[in-house]
């Protein structure tokens, strides 16, 4: 029995050492990635810090870019209200001017009407009665010399 048992302690020293001869590099190649892994995590670990910062900074940018567009956007509204009531008051000074502007071209054409009657109905009648008037002067200065002569004489 000694001799089994020697034997099978033999054959268990044996497994040990070819399981240890094959597991050893396994647990060595096992031992490397776990250095790259912890390597890995440990760039990811500054990445998620630095991640960190720029979405800090982008979340200090974003809240001063608020508040700076917030106050302009309001002025931008009452701007275009004001835009809007100046739209509103040049529309209605348009319909009053163009009701200046039909009240004036009637008015040229009333003119233009006296005119062209003046022309043709009362210049070939005023010309004759400059003209008898001229004449009536003209006889009446006369008339009043002679008459002044003749009485000094």
């Amino acid at each position: 029995m000694e001799t089994v048992a020697a034997g099978a302690l033999t054959v268990l020293a044996l497994v040990a050492v070819a399981g240890a001869v094959v597991v050893l590099p396994l647990l060595l190649e096992a031992r490397k990635l776990l250095r790259q892994l912890q390597g890995l995590l440990e760039r990811t670990d500054a990445l998620v810090e630095e991640s960190r910062g720029t979405v800090q900074t982008a979340d200090r940018l974003l809240r001063a870019v608020e508040a700076d567009l917030t106050p302009a956007l309001h002025e931008l509204k009452e701007v275009m209200r004001n835009v809007g009531h100046v739209s509103d008051e040049v529309s209605r000074g348009m319909d009053r001017v163009s009701g200046t502007l039909e009240n004036l071209r009637r008015a040229s054409e009333t003119v233009r009407s006296t005119t062209d009657v003046i022309r043709t109905g009362l210049a070939p009648h005023l010309v004759t009665v400059i003209g008898l008037v001229a004449g009536v002067k003209t006889g009446t200065w006369t008339l009043l010399r002679r008459l002044l002569k003749k009485r000094k004489e």
